[in-house]
């Protein structure tokens, strides 16, 4: 078999940028300078191109523009010029049209052909490889084994050397865990950015008893909400799957992070806070971490219609697979579990207990790091070997097929999670089916029209209920909190993010007026009532009419 070893496909994903845009102003000039001129105590508004001979530079401060907004028909003409934003699909790296291109033209026999052959080989290789996944599985720290067992961590190096995939220290850092504080490993896949750490391991540590003494009367003082015994209850059931120990001792040497539990719609998802440990502010990367948003899934789509020439577009489906406690089948290394615990409440008890960490912790950055060189590994095992049109969010893997070898597809994706002992969902309300119609990131994508050359983004129905509520509750009281203008307007700036609407801009600068630090309540003036008003009527329309308001034509 023969697989494309090209890493173009990661390196463009994650560092692909709109090459032109459309300026605000069809005529811009530096038309002077402030400044001092040379041996003189005057300052003076220069020509720019005067200034940068007369002034001293070390004394120049501001620059005065002077610029003339383009006339509307010019602006549209310069946008045509550009092209829409949406080309950025050319962006897309070669294997990835590839595989695009692939999807769509291939006879089915030969995808199918393709994705069994794969599947065959590769199963054959893990049954080969067993013994050497129980020695390095016996290589691994105590505290790692229940976590990687099922993992076939010899057949992920093989891969690794086969693909020659540039993360080459990836299944040795699975295999002895990964790293949470200080500089995180390279993995040669995300494009290099230096982000250095604001606090030094040595420095956390000796700064680790003040702050373990806050984060303990935090924690003491929360014990007692309802909340509490809901966190208390996700704690326990970590505890029993081995992502946790307790900690009999006074963990005196270890930077403690809180856990508090967070309110998710229909369920509390459980938040270990390493900031307020500074263990997040000791991580440092060389590095920019890049995933795939829903701007990328629209990119391939799009390539995909613009590839496929005047021709009829084949009827194309979409579906998501999440993989189950992503974060949890992964661990750290035993420095790190020796360097930080978390702190939680057990309500009965009203006592602290601390939490030695086995699995990645959710909340410490350095596990986003960790995981993400995970996730990439299995998206581009997939796009190349198996030729899967799909993208990789964190644990949320969206997946594109024609109609005719859907099925084909899902298998073979869920053969991929398999043979490396990923665990993913196979029941429930996440295990879904492909669909012309199908939820990713918080969106609905629409490919009922693809064969007319039409896809649709729009946003959820529980989405637009969500906001629509919180509209409604705001006008019907008639006052507002600080804190409930923060949350209305985070979800305003979701929800109009596809669509470039100057009322709705109006809105969020005017909900930014009433945000403050205070906790009082405050009247609904008639500026904020008018724009909310509309707003409330919009998000409740029709569902055909908000949709072609609120989503965009690919």
């Amino acid at each position: 078999m023969s697989y494309p070893k090209k890493l173009d496909a990661i390196k463009m994903q994650n560092g692909q940028q709109i090459d032109e845009t459309v300026d605000e102003f069809s005529y811009a000039h530096v038309f002077a300078e402030l400044g001092c001129i040379k041996n003189s105590n005057f300052k003076v508004l220069m020509d720019a191109e005067r200034a940068e001979q007369n002034f001293d530079s070390d004394l120049a401060c501001e620059k005065v523009v002077v610029a003339i907004p383009r006339e509307p028909m010019d602006f549209l003409k310069r946008a045509v010029e550009v092209g829409h934003p949406r080309s950025v699909a050319i962006s897309l790296p070669e294997d990835l049209k590839s595989v695009v291109d692939w999807n769509r033209e291939e006879p089915v026999y030969n995808v199918f052909k393709h994705r069994i052959d794969f599947v065959k080989y590769w199963t054959d290789r893990a049954q080969k490889l067993r013994s050497a996944d129980a020695e390095l599985l016996n290589e691994a720290p105590v505290h790692l084994r229940g976590l990687l067992k099922g993992k076939r961590l010899a057949l992920w190096q093989e891969m690794v050397d086969f693909f020659d995939y540039p993360d080459k220290r990836l299944v040795s850092d699975i295999l002895h865990g990964f790293p949470i504080t200080g500089w995180m490993p390279d993995s040669n896949v995300f494009p290099k950015e230096v982000k250095e750490p604001s606090l030094d391991v040595d420095t956390l540590q000796s700064l680790s008893k003040g702050m373990n003494a806050h984060v303990k009367a935090k924690v003491l003082a929360a014990g007692s909400n309802e909340m509490a015994a809901i966190t208390w209850a996700e704690t326990s059931k970590e505890l029993e799957e081995g992502w946790m120990e307790v900690d009999k001792g006074p963990g005196d040497n270890a930077a403690w992070a809180m856990r508090f539990g967070l309110q998710q719609k229909e369920k509390v998802r459980v938040i270990d806070d390493f900031s307020i440990a500074g263990v997040n502010q000791t991580t440092g990367m060389n590095e920019r971490l890049k995933i795939f948003g829903i701007d990328d899934i629209a990119a391939l789509l799009a390539y995909s219609l613009d590839s496929n020439g005047d021709k009829q577009h084949p009827k194309m489906l979409g579906k998501t697979i999440d993989l189950r406690s992503a974060y949890k089948q992964f661990g750290i290394c035993t420095e790190d579990r020796q360097r930080i615990r978390v702190a939680t409440c057990e309500p009965s008890a009203s006592e602290l207990i601390l939490l030695m960490v086995n699995s990645l912790p959710f909340g410490a950055t350095g596990s986003v790091a960790a995981f993400l060189r995970i996730s990439m590994f299995l998206w581009y095992v997939g796009m190349a070997g198996l030729k899967l049109a799909w993208a990789a969010f964190y644990d949320d893997y969206t997946l594109i097929s024609r109609e005719d070898c859907a099925k084909n597809a899902s298998w073979a994706a869920e053969c991929l999670f398999d043979m490396l002992g990923v665990l993913f969902a196979k029941e429930g309300k996440k295990a879904t089916q492909f669909d012309t119609r199908f939820n990713s990131l918080g969106v609905v994508f629409d490919l009922r029209c693809m064969v007319d050359r039409l896809v649709f983004v729009g946003h959820t129905e529980s989405r637009r209920t969500e906001l629509a509520e919180s509209l409604r509750d705001m006008l019907e009281k008639g006052e507002c909190s600080a804190k409930s203008i923060e949350r209305l307007r985070g979800r305003l700036l979701w929800f109009e993010n596809f669509v470039c609407g100057r009322q709705a801009n109006f809105l969020i600068s005017s909900l930014g007026k009433y945000m403050s630090e205070s906790k009082a309540l405050v009247p609904v003036g008639n500026d904020l009532r008018g724009g909310l008003g509309k707003k409330f009527a919009s998000s409740r329309s029709e569902e055909h009419t908000s949709e072609l308001q609120s989503r965009k034509k690919i």
